[in-house]
């Protein structure tokens, strides 16, 4: 007769573990009052990550799985992790990659189950990249141009973060420049890869083959002399740069074979990587003339910048830029 009151006893038992069981729930947005950072939650080795889960007037049982069975329950006295059931924040202590787990946490009001509500525990991974520098030459022929690094993105995805000279301008896992470029697109763009895991970065140097600019001044020194000066900026290094006056016939007299006149090429701008070249000469007559200088470079064969002595002053009028 003992024996059969236990049987009852322990089916009585078993019914209510059914019953229990087969009324757990995942828990919804609605019946937590707090739930932060929503799962997955990542985590860098060695330190503390927590979660806070809280719903009202309930008692939390932490288990490792997904199942709610006694064998996975985990008693945080000696598993490194505190667990406050009237706040529902549960801290895991210097994380180790056997704490990257699913998780499951039983609210109970109770002997009855309130819901269960299923984590992920992961682990951080930084990002990597497979290069770390590299370098583009561009022109207006080139047509697009994206800078895409080559890059594990490591966990949880790696944001990446743009600059032109140290000056954030873009955010995204591409850089695409507009098409064609010019010659402000040019410096060292570096790609700022991060996640909470660590960081990677990766620099391009990209130079820009441009149409030099040119500057042509003419100056009065005395009543009747004066200066014509002509400067140019371009890349690829500057090969010639030439004064020429010209004639009512339109012909050319360049004033470096025919009267004085003197250069320089090679001189690289310490600003960056563009190359100056300049032009002098020195008249001693009157100036009612049209002068003409002519730039040319390995990319731009013969780009002209024309300037007219004024009655007056002599200062010239910026006319227009002409491949010759």
């Amino acid at each position: 007769m003992a024996t059969m009151k236990t049987l009852w006893v322990s089916l009585a038992l078993l019914s209510v573990l059914l019953v229990a069981v087969q009324g757990q729930r995942d828990c919804t947005p609605a019946d937590f009052t707090i739930l932060h950072p929503e799962s997955p939650i990542y985590s860098v080795l060695e330190q503390n990550v927590s979660l806070r889960a809280f719903i009202p007037d309930t008692t939390i049982i932490l288990y490792k799985g997904l199942e709610t069975t006694t064998p996975n329950r985990i008693n945080c006295a000696v598993s490194k992790c505190s667990l406050d059931t009237n706040s529902g924040e549960l801290t895991f202590h210097n994380f180790q990659p056997s704490n990257a787990s699913n998780y499951t946490m039983l609210f109970t009001k109770g002997v009855d189950p309130t819901c269960v509500y299923r984590f992920a525990l992961v682990k951080a991974v930084a990002p990597s990249l497979s290069e770390t520098q590299l370098n583009y030459t561009i022109d207006k022929d080139s047509g697009e141009l994206s800078l895409q690094p080559m890059v594990s993105p490591g966990i949880p995805p790696a944001e990446v973060h743009w600059y032109l000279n140290d000056q954030n301008i873009s955010v995204g896992n591409t850089f695409t420049f507009d098409s064609p470029p010019v010659a402000s697109d040019r410096g060292i763009y570096t790609a700022n890869i991060s996640n909470l895991a660590g960081s990677a970065s990766l620099s391009y140097t990209i130079t820009v083959r441009f149409d030099p600019i040119i500057t042509l001044e003419i100056t009065e020194t005395t009543a009747t002399d004066y200066i014509i000066h002509c400067r140019a900026i371009a890349y690829p290094q500057i090969e010639t740069i030439e004064l020429f006056e010209i004639r009512p016939d339109g012909t050319l007299l360049n004033l470096h074979l025919e009267a004085g006149a003197t250069s320089t090429t090679s001189n690289q701008l310490s600003s960056n990587l563009d190359y100056e070249g300049t032009a002098t000469f020195a008249g001693t007559e009157n100036c009612p003339k049209n002068y003409r200088c002519r730039v040319s470079t390995s990319y731009s064969n013969g780009i002209n910048n024309t300037g007219t002595c004024l009655t007056s002053k002599y200062t010239c009028t910026h006319a227009y830029l002409l491949k010759f």
